[in-house]
């Protein structure tokens, strides 16, 4: 069942007004995309700080998984 379930998601940053500070809305997504949707959310807030990555996750584990073999 949980297959037919979209793993989209989305990432928009909205302008502030004022002294409304701007917001990132992150939207959709599931357990199994949460590492790919944080590196779009902390890419767009890097570009707008004009900051570069300096470290990753992409080797890293995923929560949960200590423990359990790298590969099925």
């Amino acid at each position: 069942f949980t297959g037919r379930i979209p793993r989209d998601h989305f990432c928009e940053l909205i302008e502030g007004a004022g002294i409304v500070p701007p917001t990132l809305c992150m939207i959709g997504g599931k357990w199994t995309t949460f590492r790919s949707f944080g590196e779009l959310a902390a890419d767009i807030v890097l570009e707008r700080l004009c900051r570069q990555r300096i470290v990753g996750t992409e080797n890293m584990p995923i929560g949960g998984g200590r423990h359990f073999p790298m590969a099925p």
